[in-house]
């Protein structure tokens, strides 16, 4: 019996294998500590949530509600078990790992500080399961993406060495010029090709501001068609790209508020 609960979740899971865009977070409002999660109403129990613990769940106004757990079992909870959370603090994430089924997860944006876990969540191939926005205009010099409350606008200059602090080293026919980044590590040796992300304007709700070029300007090698920007609530938006090349390849997660960049993360692609 044990065994076809396990192969009727899996086909569950697979039916519902949607995106969870529209998933909320929640945590379970119960007084026993856990909560049944069930394969249908009033069917057999797949998975238990515990108090404390973060899940996926669909809102809706009717008796069950669908969830996924963190273990990834699909099923249905007592919607009046369900207490919604805060996610201002919270991301979430579909971790894609090479040889393993895609995982999803929710993180909290403290846990992204720790070098480790920011490594795995970040720095291997992933999707943010958040609606998405099209870029308006995408061409080499920038990209600008727009939708009814948000403008982010970004353009691309060329690198100037005066702005950096540089090394030159002695190759066979010519010098070469290393870049260290903004922790002071000796990036790649200087590409005149290179570009670097030169202006970042953010308009969120009618509340504009400009993000320093003193951080703009280590996101250097940026290709307009790998920038994405993703809807996270009502006043967050989500930018993320890579820049570099081989050794010094990094992913960038901006995380941009009403006013300022909220959070700003750097990972190596390695």
């Amino acid at each position: 019996m044990k065994k076809c609960v396990i192969i009727f979740s899996l086909f569950i899971s697979n039916l519902w294998a949607q995106s969870l865009e529209d998933y909320a977070i929640g945590v379970i409002n119960d007084p026993d500590g856990y909560v049944n999660v069930r394969a249908a109403d009033s069917g057999a129990v797949i998975d238990k949530v515990a108090k404390g613990v973060y899940f996926f769940y669909l809102p809706t106004k009717e008796a069950w509600t669908k969830v996924k757990t963190l273990r990834g079992i699909v099923g249905v909870m007592h919607t009046d078990r369900i207490k919604s959370v805060d996610e201002r603090e919270l991301l979430k994430l579909r971790i894609k790992e090479e040889g393993s089924a895609d995982r999803d997860t929710i993180c909290i944006y403290k846990d992204l500080a720790k070098e480790d876990t920011g490594q795995l969540l970040l720095g291997n191939e992933q999707q943010l399961l958040y609606p998405q926005i099209k870029a308006t205009r995408r061409t080499e010099q920038g990209v600008r993406f727009a939708d009814a409350h948000t403008v982010v606008d970004i353009a691309f200059g060329q690198l100037r060495l005066g702005d950096y602090k540089i090394a030159k080293q002695r190759g066979e026919d010519t010098d070469e010029v290393f870049i260290f980044d903004e922790k002071g590590v000796q990036a790649d040796a200087y590409d005149k090709r290179w570009a670097v992300m030169q202006r970042l304007e953010v308009s969120i709700n009618k509340k504009h501001y400009s993000v320093p070029y003193a951080m703009t300007k280590y996101f250097i090698g940026v290709s307009s068609k790998d920038i994405k920007l993703y809807k996270k609530g009502d006043a967050q938006y989500i930018l993320h790209f890579n820049y570099g090349d081989g050794a010094s390849a990094r992913s960038v997660l901006l995380i941009l508020g009403e006013r300022d960049v909220l959070l700003k993360r750097v990972y190596s692609c390695f």
